[in-house]
């Protein structure tokens, strides 16, 4: 079997394993709190983000009354994964957040890595959440989940979820503001790209590298598709070609993204081959 035959195929074979493999990354959530009232204060104001698995996801704001009554089967069927900020004050106000007590199973819980926990809550700031879940982590559906409240027992409570996938696509999400929470910001970057690939230089030459951002594709056999990813795993250009295209050559301008390493897959029916390139304008 020639040479780059068998290059195509381990390729193939690689790339099947990485994507059959749960994607590694970062997730960034970053909100403000507003004051909502004058009984807005430290020593009313609990505070908890969590984030939890969902089979079918959705953005949602729920606000509540002392007559309301949260049950977790009424919009949570998914696992709690991890409490990333709870500042209540003290167990007595678990009351505060029923719906994070009926996932939680309790009225205390341990904060995530890097996370925050406290008793008092003295300003009303931006916050960070981050999660970095590993491959044990499956990819799919989430949501992170925002539960506070400025009032006694069960009134003035506001819970919102905003969802997101995890897999090897990356995201930028502004979600929209409401009166509790505002400069809001979701982003997820994988870590899928950080992988070595096998280039099949029987398949195509990709040029000049690095390049100012027009990089030429020379194909040395039929080509039906061209991905631009960056060395996250996020695609900024996808483009197919026709069948009955007669082109043996393709520039490819991607002068508007920023500077650094991108990967190029280059395939057809019979696989793919990948080459790093580096952008430098």
């Amino acid at each position: 079997m020639k040479l780059h035959k068998l290059l195509t195929i381990a390729f193939v074979i690689f790339f099947s394993i990485i994507g059959n493999a749960q994607t590694a990354g970062t997730l960034t959530f970053k909100f403000t709190e507003a004051p909502q009232s004058s009984t807005y204060s430290s020593s009313k104001h609990t505070l908890v983000v969590w984030i939890e698995s969902c089979p079918t996801c959705i953005d949602e704001t729920t606000h509540l009354s002392s007559s309301t009554t949260v049950t977790s089967g009424a919009t949570h069927n998914g696992t709690l994964y991890s409490t990333h900020l709870r500042y209540c004050c003290g167990n007595s106000t678990s009351d505060h957040v029923p719906q994070w007590r009926i996932l939680n199973g309790s009225t205390t819980a341990t904060v995530a890595t890097g996370g925050t926990s406290g008793t008092t809550l003295s300003s009303f700031t931006t916050r960070t959440v981050t999660w970095s879940p590993g491959t044990t982590v499956p990819d799919g559906s989430y949501r992170i989940c925002v539960e506070e409240c400025w009032n006694h027992g069960t009134t003035g409570i506001e819970q919102r979820y905003f969802s997101f996938t995890k897999g090897p696509s990356g995201f930028a999400l502004t979600p929209v503001a409401d009166a509790a929470l505002t400069t809001i910001s979701l982003t997820w970057t994988g870590t899928l790209a950080n992988e070595t690939f096998v280039a099949d230089e029987n398949m195509a030459s990709v040029y000049p590298n690095p390049s100012n951002g027009v990089f030429n594709i020379d194909f040395k056999s039929e080509v039906k598709n061209i991905k631009v990813l960056t060395i996250l795993g996020q695609i900024v250009y996808d483009e197919e070609i026709p069948a009955n295209s007669t082109e043996t050559s393709k520039k490819v301008d991607i002068s508007n993204l920023t500077d650094g390493e991108y990967i190029f897959i280059i395939s057809n029916d019979l696989g793919s081959s990948s080459y790093k390139v580096m952008l430098q304008k």
